[in-house]
């Protein structure tokens, strides 16, 4: 479904959330459980509830984030983070400095909790570092400051740690250590509002990580200023896959193993006559977009041997295939080039489908092949002409080459 233009027009404007990104399942889904806790006969009612009431409003704003997360997603982020800490931050810090992480959004506390127990295990200790968390969402920060998971937030090499850094309580549930708590502390926030994290000193390291993608591009721009803002010169940004070219295009360099997804700011050579990074954050100024050459026409996705259930636009877009569930897997944990060779077996096996030519493009706008990530994402369009995360990636490449026109009209197509 569509949401109606003024419930659509305030995400964007107050929370920088761009509907047509999330699927009209989802927007479904939030809209008819939202409206059902309020009691609302009809969708007419329910729009003038959420226009009357900020708590109402933000109950749907609930609805349409709900994350999904675990303990240590991805691997290599903290693993790069630890070796970073005990090579280079401690080699460049005297013995009373202070780390400071910033983790945005934290769901339910996995990630920031994470980071934690890879600080401890780097060899520090609780009063050497301190880790701030924040999220939109008052029911996910409820979650976290509670501590509590269940084996679901535990996924593959990671049970070792889990021993370490949580106390086995009844019925399948694991509870955070204290000591561990002690270095997190977490506060309702908004990435795109002027004052987040203003009244905090600038951090170490911030970790951001495959949100931007959901956010309309005026937001977008909101958020890196802030994020911009927040990070200390020489410290290290930790994205995602999905939004490495938002990262480049804001005056990013990658830093770091491949499958980090670790950034810093662009060195600038002294006789350029431009300002650094931080002369930037202090007078708010950014750098202007990248350009690149415009692409070709849409390319038809290629021949492939005929799947037996060939893909409908209206079916379900997760895919519960193993080829492409463990090439997505992969890929989340930054093992790139085993997901790119997954996705093509999937692709000769079972016939084009758009979840696979979105990875492909995703894993080759990690690379910086920004023309074939473009193709890509139009062969996932071709099939899919409605796909929200494909066309939001097009709108991004449209805008990173200075088409704002071409921009809304892919965002127009998925909302219609």
């Amino acid at each position: 479904m569509s949401l109606p233009a003024v419930i659509t027009e305030r995400l964007r404007a107050q929370y920088g959330l761009d509907p047509a990104t999330l699927g009209e399942g989802t927007l479904r889904a939030a809209w008819q459980r939202a409206r059902t806790a309020n009691g609302a006969e009809s969708n007419i009612a329910f729009e003038t509830q959420l226009l009357r009431s900020p708590a109402k409003f933000d109950a749907l704003v609930e609805e349409l984030v709900v994350p999904e997360s675990w303990f240590f997603r991805d691997g290599a982020p903290f693993a790069f983070l630890e070796s970073w800490v005990r090579d280079e931050w401690r080699a460049t810090t005297g013995p009373s400095r202070f780390l400071r992480i910033l983790s945005v959004p934290c769901a339910a506390g996995q990630e920031p909790y994470s980071i934690a127990m890879t600080l401890l295990d780097a060899g520090l200790q609780p009063g050497q570092f301190q880790v701030q968390a924040g999220d939109v969402s008052v029911r996910a920060l409820e979650l976290a400051r509670e501590a509590v998971y269940t084996g679901l937030a535990f996924r593959g090499q990671e049970l070792a740690r889990r021993d370490h850094h949580f106390e086995k309580e009844a019925r399948n549930r694991f509870r955070v250590r204290g000591e561990v708590c002690a270095c997190v502390q977490f506060r309702r926030c908004n990435l795109v509002d002027p004052d987040f994290f203003r009244d905090a000193p600038p951090f170490d390291a911030v970790f951001c990580r495959n949100v931007l993608i959901y956010f309309d591009a005026a937001a977008r721009q909101r958020a890196l200023a802030n994020l911009r803002r927040c990070l200390a010169p020489a410290g290290l940004f930790f994205s995602g896959h999905a939004d490495s070219l938002p990262m480049l295009d804001a005056g990013f360099v990658a830093a770091g193993p491949p499958g980090a997804f670790a950034y810093k700011f662009r060195p600038e050579p002294a006789s350029s006559g431009t300002r650094s990074p931080l002369a930037r954050r202090r007078t708010g100024r950014t750098r202007a977009p990248l350009r690149v050459t415009a692409p070709g026409l849409p390319v038809p996705a290629p021949a492939a041997k005929k799947s037996a259930a060939p893909f409908s636009p209206a079916a379900n877009r997760v895919v519960a295939d193993p080829l492409l569930s463990d090439a997505r897997r992969l890929a989340d944990a930054g093992v790139l080039a085993e997901s790119e060779s997954l996705c093509r077996d999937f692709l000769q096996k079972r016939g084009p489908h758009p979840e696979a030519f979105l990875l492909l493009g995703q894993l080759a706008a990690a690379r910086g092949q920004v023309r074939e990530a473009e193709n890509l994402y139009r062969k996932a369009v071709y099939l899919d002409e409605k796909h929200p995360e494909a066309l939001a990636h097009l709108a991004l490449l449209a805008e990173r080459r200075g088409d704002r026109a071409a921009a809304t009209r892919l965002r127009q197509r998925a909302r219609t």
